[in-house]
């Protein structure tokens, strides 16, 4: 017989129920019916509507407000990335404690930090007729389009 050590009570086994994993290929249906569960859908219309509201907004003060809606959608998308990887059927909460303007500064600093490289190869290789340069920046870009999803899944 086992007992607890603090209070003397006998205690049981714990019983562990593992559920049997699922492949890549029979999750992948579920990914395109994910942005339809839950609020999916109205926060597809009201992206629409302020994409499409955007759009008429002057040049200056447009570009300032689609970077602090793109901002705010990037933090938006990595709740969405990290329900999605701890299996959660419905969609994330609004995100919190971010502010669009920080959240666009972060999605700005991994593109530049991801694909910097191969825009400085393209620069230099246009401007100074480099071929090297143009081969160079192929190999940087594929490093770019690896490394930018990491950088963004790993900023929350």
């Amino acid at each position: 017989m086992k007992v607890c050590r603090q209070c003397g009570v006998e205690v049981a086994p714990v019983q562990v129920a593992v559920g049997e994993e699922q492949g890549f290929f029979v999750r992948l249906p579920g990914v395109f019916a994910y942005p339809f569960k839950g609020a999916g859908p109205f926060v597809l219309v009201v992206s629409m509507i302020v994409l499409a509201a955007l759009d008429f907004v002057g040049v200056m003060f447009g570009f300032i407000l689609k970077a602090l809606f793109y901002g705010y959608l990037f933090a938006f998308m990595q709740n969405i990335i990290h329900s999605t990887a701890s299996e959660d059927e419905e969609l994330p909460g609004w995100p919190r404690g971010t502010t669009s303007a920080g959240a666009w500064l972060r999605l700005a600093g991994a593109l530049l930090f991801s694909f910097g490289p191969a825009i400085g190869l393209f620069w230099y290789a246009i401007y100074n007729e480099e071929p090297t340069a143009g081969v160079a920046m192929i190999p940087a870009m594929i490093f770019g389009c690896f490394y930018f999803p990491m950088r963004c899944w790993r900023w929350r």
